[in-house]
């Protein structure tokens, strides 16, 4: 059974950039299954009542809700958010690595992870463009511009919101091009624009 997933942040009991998170799973099941109806979303909301009912007002911060889905959803689990802290990256050159829609099974960078030695993730070519760590999309910073590949694995729902906002501009980034700029920034739906910068002499 092809299954996938989605991460989404829920802060202070809402759920963040939630309409690009139900276009991509909706966009998925139409795509790969073929499916036309829109995701159950109250399946979600209502495993959401139950959870945040167990909580206090006066309990804010930062949630992680994983929704399990493929003809229907699966599972979905909240859990409090801790983010991984990322001070090296490692180049990794994977040209047959495709990852166009959010497949439960990571495998293939759980591969690409185990190989690695010295660096706490991997920044991704592929047929010598700069993609994506194994978690998040990426941008760079040159001058006061921040500049995202235009071919990434999987462009995610804040890679979009980002762009929506004009805070990033979409670029080919060759593997030469990397010295010319000053900082990466890595972005997912769980953090977002200028909370994880890293020097570009930290990428080895």
């Amino acid at each position: 059974m092809c299954l996938f997933f989605e991460t989404m942040r829920v802060e202070n009991g809402i759920f963040r950039n939630l309409e690009n998170h139900l276009e991509r799973m909706n966009r998925t099941r139409r795509e790969v299954l073929g499916l036309r109806e829109g995701i159950d979303w109250s399946v979600v909301s209502g495993e959401w009542l139950v959870v945040s009912g167990q909580k206090t007002r006066e309990e804010p911060g930062v949630i992680k809700c994983r929704v399990v889905y493929g003809r229907k959803i699966e599972k979905v689990s909240f859990e409090p958010y801790v983010r991984k802290r990322i001070d090296h990256l490692a180049l990794v050159h994977a040209d047959e690595l495709e990852y166009p829609y959010k497949y439960l099974d990571r495998s293939s960078f759980e591969r690409i992870l185990c190989t690695q030695k010295g660096a706490d993730d991997v920044l991704i070519i592929k047929n010598g463009l700069v993609t994506d760590t194994s978690f998040t999309n990426v941008a760079f910073l040159k001058g006061k511009r921040w500049y995202t590949p235009a071919k990434p694995l999987l462009p995610g729902t804040q890679r979009q919101f980002l762009l929506d906002q004009g805070l990033l501009e979409v670029t080919d980034i060759g593997l030469s091009d990397i010295p010319s700029f000053s900082k990466v920034m890595l972005f997912n739906a769980m953090f977002g624009f200028g909370e994880m910068e890293i020097p570009i002499g930290k990428i080895i």
